[in-house]
């Protein structure tokens, strides 16, 4: 309530390892957001609206430690990032996942898209930070130890995984089609894929569980979704052009410099790809430099690591990596598009036939004519019942 009434009270906040849960990080995040402007309240506008210059913008929070604090937490701080309340946010070694992640992504893109305009009216430059370190952002995690196999269970493990296989992704076609909502799964799919017991056995056979489905923020890569949000967003033209119409002249943000601290979160060279297009893509689009802290992620090496935090040895390596993953986003795009065709396509395809079997209707079997003519012998023997020798 002290930071909702009076934003000006708190400068910089610390609240490291201190069981900050999800409840108080959105408390304090919505206040911040939601902080008073000229008598009245403003509700998640960005710094290059008409009130571009806050009465108040806090320099710090710092919720490290709080083992507690996780997406929802972090979504809320970070559109107290996005409407300029917020300059720097360290959650090291909280519950973050891909979620989280990605709306900190969103965020940093729409603050440094209308950070140019803050820029232009400050005297010098200014520093942001991000930091996400120690949190679960990768997807390389630590493996427990393997138990000894016999051949015999190796082999019985292979012939199960690989029927296994053949479900998991039978059923993704199906509910594929399903959500399209364009024909009977059993149409299309006929008795091609084998069936479990359960999902949950599936899942076991394939060495998954709930946590590691792919729509689970654990199981999806927390750099992947921070880099599409800021890359790929849909909101991103919105954004640019906001900022290109209001006046604002790009080369004015070469002042701003941003942060992210991504070390020890589990990334491996995909995950470092991504981060690239997220640097490649501020500089050459905001003039901005935006600089990221992978170290202590034992899969990427050190020329990778050197390449995102901006050293200029290592330019030409850093825009390899992003294109790179540009290429990937783009190829999983068309793939995706392919996808959805062939889908509705086939949808369409199993629409006709049962239009055109409505149509011409079921073909009569013999018992119909014989229930029209129940006094009529059978003609012919060979449409008898029985033949009679």
């Amino acid at each position: 309530m002290a930071m909702k009434d009076n934003p000006g009270c708190v400068g910089r906040l610390d609240l490291g390892h201190n069981r900050i849960t999800d409840d108080g990080a959105v408390a304090i995040g919505r206040a911040l957001a939601l902080r008073p402007k000229g008598g009245g309240r403003r509700e998640h506008k960005t710094i290059d609206e008409d009130d571009v210059v806050a009465d108040f913008v806090m320099e710090s929070i710092d919720f490290s430690g709080n083992k507690d604090l996780g997406d929802d937490g972090a979504a809320a701080l970070a559109a107290a990032l996005e409407c300029g309340a917020l300059r720097s946010v360290y959650l090291r070694s909280c519950a973050i996942r891909s979620d989280g992640a990605a709306a900190f992504g969103k965020a940093l893109l729409a603050y440094l898209a209308s950070a140019s305009r803050e820029q232009a009216r400050r005297e010098g430059p200014f520093l942001v930070n991000v930091d996400l370190s120690g949190n679960d952002l990768g997807t390389l995690r630590a493996k427990k130890k393997a138990k000894p196999y016999s051949p015999s269970l190796l082999k019985s493990k292979a012939s199960a995984t690989t029927a296994s296989y053949m479900n998991f992704i039978g059923k993704k076609i199906k509910s594929g089609l399903k959500d399209a909502g364009l024909m009977e799964v059993s149409q299309a799919m006929g008795n091609f894929i084998p069936s479990s017991e359960s999902d949950d056995e599936e899942e076991a056979l394939m060495g998954l569980d709930e946590k590691d489905d792919e729509k689970s923020p654990a199981a999806r890569c927390g750099a992947r979704s921070f880099a599409e949000a800021f890359v790929c967003s849909n909101d991103k033209e919105n954004i640019l052009e906001r900022t290109q119409y209001g006046g604002v002249q790009q080369g004015m943000a070469k002042g701003v410099k941003c942060i992210v601290g991504m070390r020890q979160t589990s990334l491996d060279e995909g995950a470092a790809d991504a981060l690239a297009a997220i640097t490649v893509r501020a500089r050459d689009t905001f003039q901005i430099n935006v600089s990221i802290d992978a170290k202590m992620n034992d899969a990427l090496g050190r020329e990778s690591i050197s390449a995102l935090q901006g050293m200029e040895e290592e330019e030409v390596l850093l825009r390899s990596m992003a294109k790179r993953h540009l290429d990937a986003v783009e190829a999983l795009r068309i793939a995706r598009q392919r996808a959805a065709e062939a889908a509705e396509a086939a949808a369409a395809r199993a629409r006709a036939e049962e239009m055109m079997s409505g149509a011409f209707g079921e073909p009569a079997e013999d018992s119909d004519f014989d229930s029209m003519f129940p006094g009529d012998p059978d003609e012919y023997a060979y449409d008898n019942d029985e033949y009679m020798y």
